[in-house]
């Protein structure tokens, strides 16, 4: 026989051992769902956190990675790349960062991770390679919005066949803005954040490689 004691006691064991399995399945799926969020919006966490990162590295660093045009010719070829991660100061990349987070909130899930991350490596690339032939004058640049500018792109051209309309207005916007900075000058919500005059050649070169990006991407997922 069992006393009204052990079986209060019997009775709070289980009580306890249950809530001990609950609280262990909700760590569980909290552990899980973080690691799901944070694997789907892994491109911009690595993006925002090397250009965080080397915001804090000292001039001498920045100037060792940022584009200088006769380095690069002198070999110095990580600039191509190196360059664009690079920033002015901290309102200068926390606008850029500002950019970033909202195409990935219009089309982040959309790509696969593979797409952005070969993307932000083209457009970096050619938007170098288009200074370094065609514009001689730019001796030296620092910045993300070149690339911003071909991921933009990229979002317009992944919403062209499901939402055309939303994806001829994204580009309708862009064409707009360029248009507006290569005849009429800078933004107004760049002001005076950096000091130096924007490159806008690169927002050009960006888009174009934006273009070919999305050309790129939906070619590759349709073979696929």
């Amino acid at each position: 026989m069992y006393s009204e004691h052990s079986v209060q006691q019997n009775y709070g064991a289980l009580t306890g051992s249950q809530a001990a399995r609950t609280c262990h399945k909700a760590f569980r799926y909290l552990l899980m769902t973080l690691n799901r969020h944070f694997q789907q919006n892994l491109p911009p966490i690595i993006v925002i956190t090397v250009m965080s990162l080397l915001m804090t590295a000292g001039p001498g660093t920045q100037s060792l990675l940022e584009y200088q045009r006769q380095a690069i010719l002198d070999g110095e070829l990580w600039r191509l790349l190196s360059g664009h991660f690079i920033h002015i100061s901290w309102s200068h990349l926390l606008l850029n960062i500002g950019g970033l987070s909202l195409i990935w909130l219009m089309a982040g899930n959309g790509l696969r991770l593979r797409d952005w991350l070969l993307s932000i490596l083209f457009i970096a690339l050619f938007i170098s390679c288009a200074l370094i032939l065609i514009n001689p004058e730019i001796v030296w640049y620092r910045g993300f919005s070149g690339i911003l500018h071909g991921l933009f792109v990229l979002v317009a051209g992944h919403y062209l066949k499901t939402r055309p309309y939303f994806a001829m207005l994204l580009l309708a916007t862009l064409l707009g803005k360029l248009f507006y900075e290569n005849f009429s000058g800078q933004m107004p919500w760049h002001g005076d954040h950096t000091g130096f005059a924007i490159i806008t050649q690169a927002h050009v070169y960006g888009s174009v490689a934006g273009i070919l990006a999305a050309i790129t991407v939906y070619l590759a997922t349709n073979r696929s």
